[in-house]
């Protein structure tokens, strides 16, 4: 005949609280740093986008003999990516900083002919530090998230 032990309700689940908090904790920690992730790339790419607004904009209200001019458009192309710079410094961009593209009519700025329209166009790169590359599949093969943001202005100078 078996002998009962009479033990306390509360010995019997001695260490459960602990399996179960082991088991909870890696789908807490995911569901904390997806939001702080995409936070992140949303931050990006809305400092990018303004970035690319302000240098496109003033690249639209240049005066036309510049925006004519050979020898000075060179000069209003530097003030821009100055002025792209200066908005993007504050994402601190590291070894890969963004690359932003500035047309006049749809070809580079060279000060031939009065364009249409101006556009700016910034590709920057976003890192999901708390994972690896090999896991992520939104990644391209360098590793990072592209972002691309595009602004078109028609030109008013005139």
């Amino acid at each position: 005949m078996k002998k009962s032990v009479n033990r306390p309700e509360g010995l019997r689940q001695h260490g459960v609280a602990a399996v179960e908090l082991a088991i909870i904790i890696p789908i807490l920690m995911m569901l904390v740093a997806v939001p702080f992730f995409l936070g992140r790339v949303l931050w990006h790419y809305s400092v990018a986008e303004k970035a690319a607004h302000d240098a496109a904009r003033y690249l639209s209200s240049v005066p036309v003999t510049e925006m004519k001019s050979q020898s000075r458009i060179a000069a209003v192309v530097d003030v821009a990516r100055q002025i792209y710079e200066l908005e993007v410094a504050e994402l601190n961009p590291g070894l890969f900083p963004a690359t932003p593209t500035f047309l006049c009519g749809g070809i580079t700025c060279a000060g031939l002919f009065v364009p249409d329209t101006v556009r700016v166009n910034v590709q920057m790169r976003v890192f999901a530090d708390f994972i690896t590359t090999e896991t992520v599949y939104f990644t391209d093969e360098e590793g990072g998230f592209v972002l691309n943001a595009d602004v078109t202005l028609p030109y008013v100078g005139k």
